[in-house]
């Protein structure tokens, strides 16, 4: 596995099956008592501890090619998100709340188009109607816990067009 652009997928893949899980794994925390604030404390320091460790391995340069700013923004970015997406499945449904979010490839296609004025091509269209409509899909089956994994791991599948 040498390729990169193998590499890429197989650890784009598996990273959105563990996020898949994130959101039913946050109820069972809160409902063990959890807060939703220390609960990304400890999703923030250890993924933080996982990416230290990556770029030790891989003897990667701590330089960032972005200026402060901007990674500043982006963190800032994803705490919000992760903080309003996790903490709303302490007051309401999961699977309401994964649908609610999960509609961001729409979203993400939006915002290529009109604020970056960029063309979206039939592929991520096509993967991004597609996650969506999984996503959706997700109340028609009497299996939720199965079709969840089916259908997060389909929508991975047709999103990285594997």
């Amino acid at each position: 596995m040498s390729n990169p652009y193998v590499v890429g997928r197989v650890i784009a893949l598996v990273a959105a099956i563990f996020y898949g899980f994130n959101t039913t794994l946050s109820r069972l925390a809160y409902d063990a008592g959890t807060a939703p604030v220390s609960l990304l404390l400890y999703r923030f320091l250890i993924t933080s501890a996982a990416m230290v460790a990556i770029m030790l391995l891989l003897r990667k340069s701590w330089k960032m090619k972005v200026s402060p700013w901007v990674f500043t923004i982006c963190v800032a970015g994803m705490y919000i998100t992760s903080i309003g997406h996790l903490g709303a499945v302490k007051y309401i449904p999961v699977s309401l709340a994964a649908i609610i979010f999960y509609t961001f490839p729409l979203l993400v296609i939006a915002w290529k188009r009109f604020a970056n004025h960029q063309p979206v091509n039939r592929y991520e269209l096509s993967g991004s109607l597609g996650a969506t409509t999984f996503i959706l899909s997700y109340e028609r089956f009497p299996n939720k816990q199965a079709q969840s994994v089916r259908s997060f791991t389909q929508t991975t599948i047709d999103i990285n067009g594997l």
